[in-house]
């Protein structure tokens, strides 16, 4: 995960627990607040793992030793590799792995966040990106109401609003000049891992209607 990407996940954090029109917001605090959350939760996510993985393990040799062929095996025997049980049986327990390796991922994401927030260009962009989306918060909302047909943005999911606001403040505010296409796509990315497909659509329509009639050419 490189450090931009790790700003806007801290960025999408801080915009879920503050109110834009708050008069005094300590968003260096904020920033710390998340990633010990954030860590925390990774925390608790690899115990669950663990105790997953041991189940499966518990399940896996319980049905080896129960088996006929090593039931009446000799005493102290080494047993003997059996057949998998039934598909719908193991199905489940190869779900439950999946989940496991489903939390690893976020444990390591969140330890790479932990690292990355350290860096003073993480937190200076993120910083700069929330501040801004405060100042402009008229603005950037009336682009969300004009180009999201249909939607009230007070009705609008609050991680999809969250992200809109974030891209657009980029877009209308680039003043590290990165590029739109990145912009657009990590915020996509970020609607995939933190809404849904769906999300990721509409997004994607709004944004690019902000670029093509919002942005100088």
């Amino acid at each position: 995960m490189n450090a931009r990407r790790v700003s806007r996940e801290l960025i999408i954090m801080v915009l879920s627990q503050i109110k834009l029109n708050e008069k005094k917001i300590d968003i260096d605090e904020i920033l710390l607040n998340s990633v010990r959350t954030l860590v925390s939760d990774a925390k608790d996510d690899l115990e669950t793992t663990t105790a997953l993985l041991l189940d499966v393990k518990d399940y896996l040799q319980n049905y080896e030793i129960d088996s006929d062929e090593n039931k009446n095996r000799p005493i102290r025997s080494k047993n003997v590799g059996v057949e998998l049980p039934k598909t719908d049986e193991f199905i489940s327990k190869v779900d439950s792995m999946l989940d496991v390796a489903e939390k690893c991922f976020k444990a390591i994401e969140a330890a790479e966040i932990a690292v990355l927030e350290e860096a003073p260009d993480v937190k200076t962009y993120a910083r700069t990106v929330v501040e801004n989306i405060i100042a402009n918060k008229a603005e950037i909302d009336a682009a969300i109401e004009e180009f999201s047909i249909g939607w009230d943005i007070s009705r609008m999911v609050s991680i999809d609003r969250n992200i809109l606001r974030m891209a657009i403040c980029e877009l209308l505010y680039n003043t590290e000049n990165v590029p739109q296409k990145v912009i657009i796509d990590e915020a996509i990315e970020i609607a995939k891992k933190y809404s849904t497909e769906d999300s990721s659509s509409f997004i994607n329509g709004i944004l690019g209607k902000v670029i093509s009639t919002k942005i100088k050419k």
